[in-house]
Parts: structure tokens; C-alpha cells; sequence
């Protein structure tokens, strides 16, 4: 087994569907070493509908929601700032259009360990 110290996600959790985030989960678990980080984004806005029709955002939840599915599946929050607004790779408003801090209620950033 592989152990990392940092496994990052942007831009991924909010397209998994919701019976699908225990395994996901546990597969993070498994990965992370004891003082990893696992950190990412996550969009809490229906994504935009393709040519399909379809919306590309699976599970579309509350940050309350989602802090509590970190929880539940053994994972707790950074409690200090680990990296400037600026570091991160998506929802900073830099590299991809959305603006966590102008928009809170389009997404986050979490920095998580284990519990």
C-alpha cells in the first residue's frame, strides 16, 4: 500500500454520486498517511447542463453537508490556515472562474486529516 502525505482533489467530489463517496472515502483513508492532508474543493451549485442535458454535479449539497460527510468518514479540519487563498489550484478565482471568497455559497476548500 501507498501512503502519501498530501492527497489533493479539485473539482472532483461534487461529480460523484452520493452512494458513491464511502468507498471514495475509504480509499482516501487508506492512502493518507498519518499526518497527511487531504485537501481539495468542492462546488456546492448545480453545475451548468451539457448538451446532453445532464447535470455534471452528482451530489449538489450544503457546506454543513459536506463537513459532515468529511466527519463521518473518519476525516477532521485543519485548524490553523495551512495554505493562502491564492495556493490553491481551483475556486480561487485565478485559474478557473469561481471565487470561493467573493462566492461562498458556490463552493470551499478543505484541508482535512484524520480524525
Amino acid at each position: 500500500v501507498f501512503l502519501f502525505d498530501v492527497i489533493g482533489i479539485w473539482d472532483v467530489l461534487e461529480h460523484l454520486a452520493e452512494e458513491r463517496l464511502d468507498v471514495f472515502f475509504q480509499n482516501v483513508r487508506a492512502h493518507l498517511s498519518d499526518e497527511g492532508l487531504f485537501c481539495g474543493t468542492v462546488s456546492t451549485r448545480k453545475a451548468k447542463h451539457s448538451e446532453t442535458g445532464r447535470n455534471h454535479h452528482a451530489t449538489v449539497q450544503s457546506k454543513d453537508w459536506w463537513l459532515g460527510a468529511f466527519e463521518a468518514a473518519g476525516f477532521k479540519a485543519v485548524g490553523y490556515p495551512t495554505f493562502d487563498f491564492s495556493d490553491y489550484p481551483r475556486g480561487n478565482g485565478i485559474i478557473f472562474p469561481a471565487n470561493f471568497q467573493e462566492r461562498p455559497d458556490e463552493g470551499f476548500h478543505f484541508v482535512l486529516t484524520r480524525a
